[in-house]
């Protein structure tokens, strides 16, 4: 199905073993989707960066 998957904080309440599993699932999906992630924590967003090479855009306050 053609569109994109958009995800806001999703991994805020999860430990570590579920974030890294749900980080896997991610990237698994980015392979033939365009997933957009949004996150203010930098751990978070270098772990999915790591996995999929995934571009870190700044936004300004």
């Amino acid at each position: 199905m053609a569109g994109f998957f958009l995800l806001d904080d999703p991994f805020t309440d999860m430990d570590s073993t579920r974030r890294a599993a749900a980080i896997q699932a991610i990237g698994n999906f980015a392979e033939n989707h365009q997933v957009l992630f949004f996150t203010c924590h930098p751990e978070h967003a270098g772990d999915l960066q790591n996995l999929a090479g995934a571009k870190n855009l700044q936004m300004a306050e």
